[in-house]
């Protein structure tokens, strides 16, 4: 979050025009955004994250908060009640394509295609691990996790400097689980192939 609200300080932009601007736009993606639902996007074209609200399959309960499935909004109460859906923690909803493209912008330290983002000085900030914890650095989920094995996209043979992955929280409901893990390993074929120059 603080991440979030450093970028708009500093840019006197919202963080989802800054990223559109500085991010996607120079990229051609078309299909990564805050709030997709008043972006033109459709809840039938996005993942489910939560089949019963914020209720944690009903353990929980406050006033106001949402018991049915949650398709196309962010699931994180954080976001979701009190940042309006956009946050630097949680709320981008993007395609595989998209993602991929991002995931390959990274992998190469810092650009894609003829695009070139950041320096490869700041790629080695944002994977630097934490003082207090190697499993965090600035944005990013590096290494273990008590909800996936190590590094899932490290596990991908032909990507093999591919040492941090995104933190894919919705991963952590076990409902889910399983249909993710099926979706995540897809994923992993997806970014291998970008990497090798194949559609």
């Amino acid at each position: 979050m603080l991440l979030g609200f450093i970028i708009e300080k500093i840019t006197n932009k919202r963080l989802d025009q800054y990223v559109k601007e500085a991010l996607y736009e120079p990229l051609g993606l078309k299909n990564v955004t805050f709030n997709p639902l008043d972006n033109g996007f459709k809840a039938d074209g996005i993942a489910a994250t939560e089949l019963n609200g914020n209720t944690r399959d009903g353990l929980i309960t406050f006033d106001n908060m949402r018991t049915d499935t949650i398709q196309g909004t962010v699931h994180d109460e954080k976001a979701y009640y009190a940042m309006g859906g956009i946050s630097g923690h949680a709320g981008l909803f993007a395609n595989a394509s998209d993602l991929a493209v991002l995931v390959q912008t990274v992998m190469n330290r810092g650009g894609y295609g003829n695009t070139m983002l950041f320096s490869e000085d700041v790629h080695d900030q944002f994977i630097k691990p934490k003082d207090t914890s190697v499993t965090y650095g600035l944005g990013w989920r590096r290494k273990g996790s008590h909800w996936l094995p190590v590094g899932l996209l490290a596990n991908c043979k032909r990507c093999n400097r591919w040492s941090h992955r995104l933190d894919w929280h919705a991963y952590r409901h076990r409902r889910l689980q399983q249909h993710q893990l099926g979706a995540a390993h897809q994923y992993q074929e997806l970014a291998c192939h970008r990497q090798q120059g194949q559609p």
